[in-house]
């Protein structure tokens, strides 16, 4: 889907553009490939200037189209791609540091994972995300629930550590359960280094199990990768659903958040 959606937004692009006088390349081309003639006077300076400049204008026209965009962020070094979610290897580009960070809103759970909007209540989420919304068995309603991404199609709920529910480490958080409604392209990318993304079921549903520390990164408003607002993500489930995607992340061993998974509701 993502590559047919670059496929024709160049053959669109072609269209549009002109470029003037074709001049017949042909045989220079085919004594270049044949070894014959070292370099034909088409590819001289003003040859490679003028490749230049196209080289930009195609990367700029490109960038401003959000549906070019979503589908190379899509197909660029994914190892694992589910609907909202892209896994890739290696680890994530640095950004550049900001100079002004925006102003901390959230609640005191959501002010741990770098949330600077306020949060919501569950009947607005549920507004949003229904009918893919799901909520754990036996937690009760979440302590904080917010809305991000490109029109609030990711709702992260928050259930704060007690017992047989650990605390990741260095926060009071013991649940985060992300609600991924996706559109074209995703919605966060995961960076797991070498470590490894592991096939497993839920409740019959093909997932994904990520055991050990890896990265996580929001796709923004404009739909580029936010690195800026990446963060150290743990134990993570991935289990696509209709209609969406829920990731939930905990301190829980694999056994356990496969039966926490199991009983979403």
């Amino acid at each position: 889907m993502a590559d047919d959606l670059l496929v024709r937004a160049l053959r669109e692009l072609g269209r549009t553009l002109d470029t003037g006088p074709v001049p017949d390349v042909a045989p220079a081309v085919l004594a270049r490939v044949a070894g014959t003639v070292p370099r034909a006077p088409l590819l001289g300076r003003v040859g490679r200037r003028l490749r230049i400049l196209l080289g930009a204008a195609l990367v700029a026209v490109l960038a401003a189209v959000p549906a070019v965009r979503e589908a190379a962020a899509d197909v660029a070094g994914a190892m694992l791609r589910l609907p909202g979610v892209v896994v890739r290897a290696g680890e994530a580009p640095r950004p550049v540091p900001s100079a002004s960070p925006a102003p901390a809103v959230a609640g005191r759970l959501g002010v741990e994972l770098g949330y600077s909007r306020p949060p919501v209540t569950l009947a607005e989420a549920r507004q949003r995300a229904a009918p893919v919304l799901r909520l754990p068995a036996g937690l009760g309603p979440p302590d904080e629930v917010y809305l991000h991404g490109p029109g609030g199609r990711v709702v992260s709920m928050l259930w704060a550590a007690r017992p047989g529910l650990p605390a990741l480490p260095g926060s009071r958080i013991g649940l985060l359960v992300d609600t991924i409604t996706p559109s074209d392209g995703p919605l966060f990318e995961k960076y797991v280094g070498s470590f490894p993304a592991e096939q497993v079921t839920v409740a019959g549903r093909p997932a994904v199990w990520i055991g050990g520390p890896h990265e996580l990164v929001p796709i923004g408003e404009d739909g580029w990768p936010r690195y800026d607002l990446g963060r150290g993500a743990r134990g993570t489930l991935v289990v696509p659903l209709p209609g969406g995607t829920v990731r939930l992340e905990s301190g829980l061993d694999r056994a356990a958040a496969l039966r926490l998974a199991a009983g979403l509701r």
